[in-house]
């Protein structure tokens, strides 16, 4: 069973060249795991988990004939909701600021040391969340993360791709 989840990337500290060059492969994974049977394959859009949730979780059922009622797949949209990820990755990063400044035990699994060990970020045990993890910006809202030149660059080499994947031209 292949799940493929196509996404936005957070392009912080990223070579945007790179990140062209992913992009452009995104149409060959689809179509590489198309050829497989559909029970086997099952693709969702980055924006229908903050656009569309209940009907993403309703659809993920039905692919993995998991009996599903609506009122289920509403409370999982909200629980795993950006808002209601935030807070628990908040929580999580007031915890480890109380534990500092108290001088409390900090378990190696709460945290996740990042760039050299001049970042440390919270690790939640239960969920696997980390700070920074959920992006501030919203769906649609990719501009914000690139230069005019780079926004320019991206939408000459992807413009035909993102077309190709259902997008509107821009």
């Amino acid at each position: 069973m292949a799940i493929i989840k196509v996404e936005k990337r957070e392009f912080r500290k990223c070579d945007v060249e790179a990140a062209i060059k992913n992009a452009l492969h995104i149409p060959l994974l689809i179509e590489h795991y198309s050829k497989l049977d559909e029970e086997k394959f099952f693709l969702l859009k980055y924006e229908h988990i903050d656009d569309r949730p209940v009907e993403l979780i309703n659809r993920l059922a039905e692919f993995l004939q998991v009996e599903l009622d609506q009122s289920t797949a509403v409370q999982l949209a909200e629980r795993y909701s950006r808002e209601s990820i935030k807070k628990i990755i908040a929580k999580n990063e007031k915890s480890l600021v109380d534990k500092l400044l108290s001088g409390k035990e900090i378990l190696k699994d709460e945290i996740v040391i990042r760039e050299g060990g001049s970042r440390i970020d919270t690790f939640d045990l239960n969920t696997g969340y980390q700070s920074n993890q959920i992006s501030q910006r919203k769906t649609g809202e990719w501009r914000s993360a690139f230069s005019k030149p780079q926004i320019k660059e991206i939408i000459a080499k992807l413009d035909q791709t993102a077309k190709d994947l259902g997008y509107a031209s821009e």
